[in-house]
């Protein structure tokens, strides 16, 4: 029976625990390390787990926990799909791997996954809220709400329920609905990393970005490896005329994730701000090909051909992006005849 032992990262990724009894000792020790945040000899005893039993799913899942909280993503990608591929009826590592195929915006293969587990796991109000959470970057914000309020449903001091539905109301431009869902989440925890997050979107949004970055700088100071936070002030400094406070983070994000859709958009926006306008239209129309739910890409795009004189095909972006409730975009958008 796998069991849940530990959390880590924004929301919870999950451990689980079974296995022969040669590498059973392996696995324990590597259990034991990880709880002590020895997180190089956890990684190195799953291994030998694995050398040990080739086909241990909970080995390649744990391992995977700690690549993620080192911020060695591509490899607990390949943990988690390992899991989930010996053993397709393990719950924990399909929602591990449903959760990192979300954040690296791969929603439609995450949405997929979480499918397949949703009646194993219909008590959970964790899993509601990453599954709500999902359908926030699909930009499905019927479906996103439903499943937050679910979550709410099952427990209303899931903090991270809390959090992801204020985003909801921020993206969909109800900003105090939004405060509201917050202040809520404050009151059950002031220094939580992923509301000081979300404060500091909706202060984006509204470009209020002194304080976004000081929101962010907290939740940073928290999770330090966090690329959401990382991508998230790189954007908020570049927007700000910060270029070089921008950049800092930007190569932080870089190390940790070069394909994640945000540190692309990121890497558009500084090429931007270098006057290298070709270069960052390459990058933001790839973003806009494969994840077009990226926060303010039509904006970006509708600021880069205004660059290059086009200003006709900048309009149409700016009116997408406020038809998808950018603020950024709508002030250009109301410009356009």
């Amino acid at each position: 029976m796998k069991k849940l032992l530990i959390f880590v990262l924004l929301t919870p990724f999950f451990w689980a625990c079974k296995g022969n009894k040669e590498s059973s000792e392996f696995f324990k020790r590597g259990n034991f390390h990880f709880k002590k945040n020895e997180l190089d000899k956890a990684e190195h005893f799953f291994s030998e787990a694995i050398k040990k039993t080739p086909d241990f799913a909970d080995a390649y899942n744990n391992r995977g926990v700690v690549y993620l909280k080192v911020g060695r993503t591509d490899e607990a990608l390949k943990d988690f799909e390992k899991a989930v591929s010996l053993d397709d009826s393990f719950v924990d590592a399909k929602l591990n791997l449903g959760r990192l195929y979300s954040e690296m915006g791969k929603t439609t293969e995450a949405e997929n996954l979480f499918k397949s587990i949703e009646k194993k796991l219909e008590k959970s109000s964790d899993f509601f809220n990453f599954y709500g959470q999902n359908f926030v970057r699909q930009n499905h914000f019927l479906e996103a709400e439903q499943m937050l309020n679910k979550s709410l449903s099952l427990n209303p001091k899931n903090i991270d329920a809390l959090a992801n539905i204020s985003y909801l109301k921020t993206v969909t431009n109800q900003s105090e609905e939004a405060r509201a869902f917050l202040a809520k989440a404050q009151a059950l925890d002031k220094e939580n990393a992923v509301v000081m997050n979300n404060l500091a979107v909706l202060d984006g949004k509204e470009r209020n970005f002194e304080s976004a970055e000081k929101n962010l700088l907290l939740a940073e100071n928290k999770e330090v490896n966090n690329i959401i936070y990382l991508n998230n002030l790189a954007l908020f400094y570049f927007e700000n005329d910060k270029y070089f406070l921008g950049k800092e983070k930007l190569e932080k994000a870089l190390k940790i994730d070069d394909k994640n859709p945000y540190t692309l958009r990121n890497l558009g926006i500084k090429a931007y701000m270098d006057k290298d306008f070709d270069k960052a239209m390459g990058f933001f129309t790839k973003v806009e090909k494969s994840n077009p739910e990226v926060d303010y890409i039509y904006y970006y795009i509708g600021r880069t051909l205004l660059a290059m004189g086009k200003s006709k095909e900048a309009c149409a972006n700016f009116k997408i992006g406020a038809k998808l409730n950018d603020s950024w975009s709508k002030k250009y958008s109301d410009n356009c005849r």
